[in-house]
């Protein structure tokens, strides 16, 4: 049997809305920024699963991480993968839900020249231009989510399947209430919600990986939400509140 493609799910580390969730839950808010950046609790988280990936490089054997264009899924990316040879791009579909926003009000995410700037080894879709890449008018509905996370399976399993996808094992690093979505397509848990809506009871923390090995009409979940490479659990777990 082909050992088919190895996927690691890895939610960003802490980013500043986390930190502020934490602190300011109800004025929670007031405070959140619309594309936060990591707090130096999240730097270390990401640096300490690169140190991880590093020693144990022959469970991973990683070839290409992919991100959202969100700020803190790339920081994650790059205090992650220094010093590790492995292409970097960015995914526009595997944002957090709702996408960016405040108040309610959609925005339209970082230029394609803010991110070259900050983040110049990675490789930035066309879908990305200088005005963002979140174009929405409203945000994003729950149902919305669904269809995306729904899609994005569907992708990955048409590169397991394809002999001609370049990879064997690869990263997506994104986001808690995404990965929700994502997981609850596989573990096909659902949660009746409504008269036409289902919606998973999953947690993700900072910096937790998650292992899944797709094959042809077969899908291996692995592990789920691992944090060994921390030397304590981190504070903030996100996803499902």
């Amino acid at each position: 049997m082909s050992k088919g493609l190895k996927v690691y799910f890895i939610r960003h580390a802490e980013s500043y809305n986390n930190y502020m969730k934490l602190t300011h839950r109800e004025s929670y808010e007031s405070y959140r920024e619309i594309d936060p950046v990591l707090t130096s609790v999240g730097q270390d988280q990401a640096t300490k699963l690169g140190e991880y990936m590093k020693k144990n490089w022959k469970n991973f054997e990683i070839q290409c991480v992919y991100t959202s264009p969100m700020i803190r899924t790339l920081q994650t990316a790059k205090f992650a993968f220094d010093g590790i040879d492995a292409k970097r791009e960015v995914w526009t579909d595997i944002y957090e839900v709702r996408g960016p926003r405040r108040n309610g009000v959609p925005f339209p995410g970082s230029t394609r020249s803010q991110l070259l700037k900050m983040f110049p080894e990675f490789e930035i879709p066309n879908e990305v231009n200088e005005n963002g890449w979140f174009f929405k008018e409203t945000v994003e509905t729950l149902e919305e989510a669904e269809t995306r996370a729904k899609n994005l399976w569907n992708r990955l399993i048409g590169y397991a399947n394809n002999k001609e996808y370049p990879f064997t094992s690869i990263a997506l690093i994104t986001h808690g209430k995404f990965l929700n979505f994502l997981f609850y397509f596989l573990l096909k848990e659902w949660i009746y919600k409504g008269n036409a809506f289902f919606e998973p009871l999953l947690n993700f923390y900072n910096t937790g990986v998650s292992q899944v090995i797709l094959r042809k009409d077969l899908t291996l979940l692995e592990s789920m939400d691992k944090v060994g490479h921390l030397p304590v659990p981190p504070r903030h777990k996100g996803g499902y509140n």
